[in-house]
C-alpha cells in the first residue's frame, strides 16, 4: 500500500480529498465483513464489548453461514483489524478505517486528538501516562478516554500509556497509523481458530419481573424488578420468602425439572428443594414465572418468558415448563409437561424426570433457542443470600456469595475505586489463591497496615463480599441480599448504594431492609412495599400507592418508615 500525501487539519485528522483515510483502505468490504466490523464497532461505541461467541452467534442470525463467518473473522484478525481486550473485541484502528462511514471517521478524529496528546506529553525521565491525566486534558469522561486508548499499541490496563520511545514517531496522526498498521500481525488467538461449540455461547439475560404462586406467605406475587429494588415491610410478611422464591428460580435454572426427581407424591409432601413453609398449607399447585430482556443484538434486546407450574394432587403430579419469546412465536417444541399418572389397574405409574426432555435443558443450539439459553444462563448465575445464612452450602437452603473458582485473580482497579468508594482508604492487595476471598485475601487499612481480609471488620468484609460478587469475569445477573444495613454504619450505607447502581446496567440488585439509611438513599420508584393482608402478603410499587405517592411529596421515604407507612394493611 502507498498512501497518497497527507495534509493535517488543525483538529488532528488526515485529509486525502472526499475522505480522509481513503487511501488507507484495502480491498472493498464484502457484505458479511462490514457487517463483522459494525457489529464490533457499534457494540464498543455502546460500552459493552461482543465476545467472539456473541458475534458469531449475530452474524449466523442474520442469515450468514458459520464457516464463512469463521473463515471472515480468521482473516480479519489477520490483518489487524479486530483487537481482544479481556476475551472481548474491539474494532483496531484498521477497522475504523475500512468502515469509512461518518461514525467511523468521527472516531478516528478523536482517537488523533488522543495521539497528539500522548505525543505532547512525552518526557524522556516520564514512564507512563495515567488516563485520568489524559481524561483532564482531553476534558473528555475517562470511560471514554480508555475505550479509545485501547486502541493505542502502548495501552496497558493497569499503566495507561506506556511512554516508549515510539512515542516519538507520532509526529503527526499518519506517523501514528503507519506505525499501527504496519505492525507485524499478532499470532491468531486460539479462540479464533478453535472448534465453535454452541453450548459456549454466551447469551444476555436481564429480568424484570418474577412472578409466583402459593409459595411463602403468597398467594399471588408479583415482584417487578428496578436496575435497584429495595424491599420494605414489617417483620413476618414475607421479605426472606421473596429472596427464597429467587433462590428457588436459581435452583432450577441450575437443575431444569429434574431437581423434583424422586419428589413424593403423597398430598401432604413438601418437595425437597423447599424449606419448611414454603409452599403453602393445603394448596395443590405453585408456579413460578421469569420475564426480562433478552439481548438478541449488539445494540437491541427483546422481552423472553421462562415458567414452571407444579401440580400435586390425588391423581396427578404434573410439571410443566416452558421457555418462549414474547410477541414473536413462542419455541412450542420447548414446551413440555412430565407427572404420573393412575395406570390401567388403578396403579400409579412412576414419575420419571429426564433432564433432556425438559425445556431449559433440551435447548442447546443458540441460533434455535437463544430465550431458553438465555434464561438458563442468568438463572445459574443468580446469587441469592440472607444476612443468616451466610456460609450455608446452596444444596441447603440459600445462600450470599458462595466462593466460586475465579480464573482471574488478579485485583482489579475496578475493585479498589469500588472499595474506596465505599470504604474510603480500605484497599484490597492481594487476591487468594485458593477458596473465597475470606479464606486468604490480604487488605491494607487507611492507615496503610496489612491484615487478611477475615481479620477486617465485619462492614468491611461485608462490602468486600459484595464486591468480589458482583466483579467476577462472569457477573451475576441478579444479586439479592437480605437486610443490606448488616454491620454498615450509616453513612457507608448511603455510599454503597450509589456504588451498587454504577452496577446495574449488567446486573440486577435486590435488598431487602428495615432500615432508615437504606431508604433516605432510595428513590421511591426502586421501593417495593410488602404487607401481610387477610388472606396472604402481597406486594406493591411505592410509585403506584396513591397514599404514599402523596406522602412522598411532604416526608421522606425513611420518615415515612418510622410513621409505619409501610407496615399497615394493603
Amino acid at each position: 500500500m502507498s498512501p497518497m500525501k497527507p495534509s493535517q487539519a488543525a483538529d488532528g485528522a488526515i485529509r486525502y480529498g472526499r475522505s480522509p483515510y481513503a487511501a488507507w483502505r484495502g480491498e472493498p468490504l464484502t457484505p458479511l465483513g462490514r457487517s463483522m466490523l459494525q457489529l464490533v464497532a457499534a457494540a464498543w461505541r455502546a460500552g459493552h464489548l461482543l465476545s467472539l461467541d456473541q458475534l458469531w452467534f449475530e452474524l449466523v442470525e442474520q442469515g450468514h453461514a458459520l464457516e464463512d463467518v469463521r473463515e471472515t473473522h480468521a482473516e480479519f484478525f489477520a490483518r489487524r483489524l479486530l483487537l481482544l481486550d479481556r476475551s472481548c473485541l474491539v474494532p483496531g484502528v484498521g477497522a475504523l478505517i475500512e468502515l469509512g462511514d461518518a461514525e467511523a471517521e468521527a472516531d478516528l478524529g478523536t482517537l488523533a486528538k488522543l495521539v497528539s496528546e500522548i505525543r505532547r506529553s512525552y518526557r524522556p525521565d516520564l514512564r507512563e501516562l495515567p488516563l485520568a491525566t489524559l481524561a483532564t486534558a482531553l476534558a473528555r469522561p475517562l470511560d471514554e478516554v480508555r475505550r479509545f486508548a485501547a486502541l493505542v499499541p502502548t495501552f496497558q490496563e493497569e499503566r495507561g500509556i506506556v511512554l516508549s520511545v515510539d512515542v516519538l514517531a507520532w509526529g503527526s496522526f499518519s506517523g501514528f497509523l503507519a506505525q499501527v498498521l504496519r505492525m507485524e500481525p499478532a499470532p491468531e488467538p486460539a479462540a479464533a481458530s478453535a472448534e465453535f461449540s454452541p453450548m459456549d455461547v454466551q447469551l444476555g439475560f436481564l429480568p424484570s419481573k418474577v412472578q409466583w404462586t402459593n409459595l411463602g406467605p403468597y398467594e399471588h406475587a408479583t415482584l417487578e424488578l428496578a436496575p435497584f429494588t429495595v424491599l420494605v415491610g414489617g417483620n413476618g410478611v414475607g421479605k426472606t420468602s421473596a429472596l427464597q422464591v429467587l433462590a428457588l428460580c436459581s435452583r432450577l435454572g441450575d437443575h431444569g425439572l429434574s431437581l423434583f426427581e424422586g419428589w413424593s407424591r403423597r398430598r401432604d409432601a413438601l418437595p425437597p428443594f423447599a424449606p419448611p413453609g414454603m409452599v403453602r398449607d393445603g394448596c395443590k399447585e405453585f408456579s413460578l414465572q421469569v420475564t426480562g430482556e433478552v439481548l438478541r443484538r449488539s445494540t437491541r434486546w427483546k422481552t423472553a418468558q421462562w415458567g414452571v407450574t407444579v401440580e400435586n394432587s390425588e391423581r396427578a403430579a404434573v410439571l410443566h415448563e416452558s421457555v418462549g419469546e414474547l410477541g414473536e412465536r413462542p419455541e412450542a417444541e420447548l414446551e413440555v409437561g412430565v407427572g404420573d399418572w393412575l395406570a390401567p389397574g388403578g396403579q400409579r405409574a412412576p414419575l420419571l424426570l429426564r433432564p433432556n426432555q425438559l425445556a431449559l435443558a433440551r435447548a442447546e443450539d443458540p441460533m434455535l433457542h437463544p430465550a431458553a439459553i438465555s434464561i438458563r444462563q442468568s438463572l445459574e448465575r443468580w446469587s441469592i443470600g440472607t444476612a443468616l445464612a451466610i456460609g450455608v452450602d446452596r444444596a441447603g437452603q440459600y445462600v450470599l456469595l458462595k466462593p466460586r473458582d475465579d480464573p482471574d485473580r488478579r485485583v482489579s482497579r475496578e475493585f479498589n475505586e469500588a472499595l474506596g468508594a465505599v470504604l474510603g482508604g480500605y484497599k484490597l492487595i492481594a487476591y487468594p489463591r485458593h477458596g473465597g476471598m475470606l479464606a486468604g485475601g490480604m487488605l491494607a487499612d487507611p492507615r496503610g497496615r496489612k491484615m487478611p481480609v477475615a481479620h477486617a471488620p465485619s462492614g468491611v468484609q461485608r462490602v468486600i463480599e459484595i464486591f468480589t460478587e458482583l466483579l467476577r469475569l462472569t457477573p451475576p445477573s441478579l444479586l439479592a441480599i437480605d437486610e443490606l444495613e448488616t454491620h454498615l454504619h450509616a453513612d457507608v450505607i448511603g455510599r454503597l448504594i450509589d456504588v451498587l447502581r454504577s452496577f446495574t446496567d449488567r446486573t440486577r440488585i435486590v435488598v431487602t431492609t428495615h432500615s432508615a439509611s437504606v431508604l433516605r438513599a432510595a428513590r421511591v420508584d426502586e421501593v417495593r412495599v410488602i404487607r401481610s393482608g387477610a388472606r396472604a402478603s402481597v406486594i406493591e410499587r411505592a410509585d403506584r400507592d396513591p397514599l404514599l405517592r402523596e406522602l412522598v411529596q411532604t416526608c421522606s421515604m425513611d420518615e415515612l418508615l418510622g410513621l409505619g407507612a409501610f407496615a399497615g394493611p394493603p
